[in-house]
């Protein structure tokens, strides 16, 4: 059994967190996956997107409305006024935006209304984004381990204990004073990321208030020199060698990327948000009783994450309605 001084339970249980679920809790359940290298993940991800067609979309002109007549949905209404008429909706966003705000709630029944305004969605993770002039330089390690701590992800985290108490100050509404943060540099694995020979590199760390009013005039600048302080301690160059940074706190993510509550997983992986019930039980099949209306995001089980187990469950519903459709007979004979 890990002790709760390990590193290692701090690592796990820094997964998957919220600011309703303390670190000290049992973790939810994880979707069961192939294991792969970090190194794997991050170009599987860029080269997932570079191997997929793009399709065709229309740049600039967001979404005002998902248009619905007699409970079936019909297409969309763009911010200008456009309306593109389509038989199937297949909505990514947040499952509380595309509900009760892009489709309204009255073309649902008061159940699925009530599970979208009960969802928990509250962020706490805190996202850093560097620009170095050179690499980070560990301290104590060979020039071998030095290539490979470059081209993996690093958790600074000595406990679950010091994550507990991270947790404690993003619940009573401030900025963590001693984060846990999780370090990378992808442009280690893919130098095409930038082309003046810079450096990226990001942390991903916890915790953070979810709301504005956690994040005074001053606060992000602070936050972010305390984590810089943690890696310096391993890297010391780091520090020194920073061009520019971003810190996109739970508000930021909301207002960029429309994550309700700064939740990067669209949604708090509690054991009652997960499974059947996430994001509600009559969500949950990825169709919603909204005919041709379909969600596919992070809201949508197995959850969040690099994954695109949402994606592709939601594609294979979507095609297998449509052929239940073509093939009525076929359907009730069980062959589709």
């Amino acid at each position: 059994m890990l002790s709760l001084d390990s590193p290692l339970s701090a690592m796990f249980s820094a997964t998957s967190r919220a600011l309703s679920t303390s670190p000290l809790s049992p973790p939810p359940p994880a979707p069961s996956l192939p294991p792969s290298s970090p190194l794997e993940l991050c170009a599987g991800a860029r080269a997932a997107r570079r191997a997929v067609p793009p399709p065709a979309e229309r740049s600039g002109a967001p979404v005002e409305s998902i248009d619905v007549r007699d409970g079936r949905v019909t297409g969309v209404t763009l911010a200008g006024g456009e309306e593109l008429r389509a038989p199937l909706v297949v909505s990514g966003l947040h499952p509380k935006s595309t509900v009760l705000d892009l489709v309204g709630g009255s073309h649902f029944p008061d159940e699925v209304v009530e599970d979208m305004r009960r969802y928990r969605t509250r962020g706490g993770s805190v996202k850093i984004n560097c620009v170095l002039s050179e690499l980070p330089r560990y301290v104590g390690v060979s020039d071998e381990e030095q290539e490979l701590l470059l081209h993996t992800g690093i958790s600074f985290c000595p406990s679950i204990n010091y994550l507990e108490r991270a947790w404690q100050d993003a619940a009573r509404g401030v900025p963590a004073e001693a984060p846990y943060v999780e370090m990378e540099v992808p442009s280690a694995v893919d130098p095409t990321l930038t082309d003046d020979g810079s450096v990226v590199m990001t942390m991903f760390t916890q915790y953070g208030p979810h709301d504005e009013a956690g994040w005074p005039e001053g606060a992000r600048e602070a936050y972010a020199e305390r984590c810089l302080d943690i890696v310096s301690r391993f890297a010391p160059n780091v520090k020194d060698a920073i061009v520019h940074y971003e810190v996109l706190a739970p508000p930021d993510l909301e207002r960029i990327f429309g994550l309700v509550g700064g939740s990067i997983f669209q949604g708090e992986q509690g054991l009652d948000q997960m499974g059947f019930m996430r994001p509600a039980p009559a969500l949950s099949g990825y169709a919603t009783p909204v005919d041709g209306l379909y969600l596919c995001g992070a809201g949508t089980h197995p959850g969040g994450g690099v994954l695109g187990a949402s994606g592709h469950n939601a594609a294979q519903r979507v095609l297998r309605d449509r052929s239940r459709r073509r093939h009525p007979l076929r359907a009730l004979r069980g062959g589709g």
